[in-house]
């Protein structure tokens, strides 16, 4: 395993080469997703207790799902900390937010600091929207619904 500090670089994913404290500033969520999914991936508990709010930067990108396009602040481009180094770069600014790491951070750095930490796979979001029904399904399943004035809906 790893032991990372703060100001020490990332050298694996789509943050390479930015340092921890970088990823946590501009991109905090992502840091707890590196804690949770990569194994080799471990920082004192106390590096983390005494961080500054974050200034994370969200920008929303067109995503096209099931032929729509919306608008996500899920980054199809890769990391947000080199777009929001650009951002900075090109005279943008960036509010700061409150942002505390969960419990299950800290249970899961314990855990790894024990050896007892068992990585789970991680499923991307698109596969898991592969999986989801269509409306069209969902009309199908749909059970009628009756009013009865004197008891309400009844299924």
């Amino acid at each position: 395993m790893t032991k990372y500090k703060l100001d020490s670089k990332i050298d694996f994913g789509k943050c390479i080469g930015y340092t921890v404290r970088d990823v946590y500033k501009y991109s905090p969520t992502y840091l707890e997703w590196i804690i949770e999914f990569i194994s080799d991936f471990y920082i004192e508990k106390d590096e983390l207790f005494n961080l500054p709010n974050p200034t994370p930067f969200v920008k929303k990108y067109p995503v096209e799902i099931m032929g729509k396009t919306s608008m996500s602040a899920i980054n199809p481009k890769g990391c947000d900390v080199y777009h929001a180094v650009e951002h900075l770069r090109n005279g943008g600014t960036i509010e700061e937010k409150e942002f505390k790491f969960s419990n299950k951070i800290f249970e899961i750095l314990e855990q790894k600091k024990r050896g007892t930490y068992i990585t789970p796979k991680w499923e991307s979001v698109s596969s898991k929207i592969k999986n989801l029904p269509t409306v069209d399904d969902l009309i199908k399943q749909a059970k009628p619904i009756k009013v009865n004035k004197n008891k309400g809906l009844e299924l």
